[in-house]
């Protein structure tokens, strides 16, 4: 049976070639527990071979470096392999791509559009609010006209009132005039 010493063979590089990945990503595989790895007496970083093939097992990326030979002892030269559906791929993320920065587009001018609507709505909201509804200005206006002939009908009552009083006083004071002068002149 191989030591575990015998498992730590691929380095840093290597593991990240073959798993399509940035050498930054295997750090962080390592940091969380996925990959094993130690240093070596020449002070590389070698990653455990069992942990490598257990993340290879599931799908990798289109575009990824492949061993020739399977695991072993010796190191081999990553080889890259050939993706046809990536150029398929790229025609269609770049139609997608175009779709999106389309409809990105129209929905900024909408939106756009709909806050220079929203701001009119602002500024009419706040006119309506200094001015008087018209219905409000009718029911008013019905009200102060009116006011308006109850007061002329109290005015022209008072003043038909102050006429009658004149005419009666002034009645009153020939009716005393007569009364005096007849008195004078009996």
């Amino acid at each position: 049976m191989p030591s575990k010493k015998d498992f730590y063979t691929t380095t840093r590089e290597e593991a990240a070639a073959l798993l399509g990945i940035s050498t930054r990503t295997l750090d962080r595989y390592t940091k969380r527990g996925k990959l094993r790895a130690k240093l070596s007496a020449d002070r590389k970083i070698l990653i455990h071979v069992k942990d490598l093939e257990k993340i290879a097992k599931r799908p990798l990326p289109k575009k990824t470096f492949i061993k020739r030979e399977t695991f072993s002892k010796r190191k081999t030269e990553p080889v890259m392999a050939e993706a046809v559906e990536v150029a398929t791929e790229n025609v269609e993320e770049k139609v997608f791509r175009e779709l999106y920065e389309e409809a990105n587009k129209d929905l900024k001018q909408k939106q756009e559009k709909l806050e220079a609507a929203s701001f009119r709505v602002g500024q009419l909201e706040a006119q309506l609010k200094n001015s008087v509804p018209l219905l409000e200005h009718k029911q008013k206006e019905e009200v102060i006209v009116g006011e308006n002939s109850r007061l002329r009908e109290k005015l022209v009552a008072a003043i038909l009132k102050g006429w009658v009083f004149l005419g009666i006083a002034i009645a009153a004071a020939i009716v005393a005039g007569v009364l005096g002068f007849i008195a004078w002149s009996t």
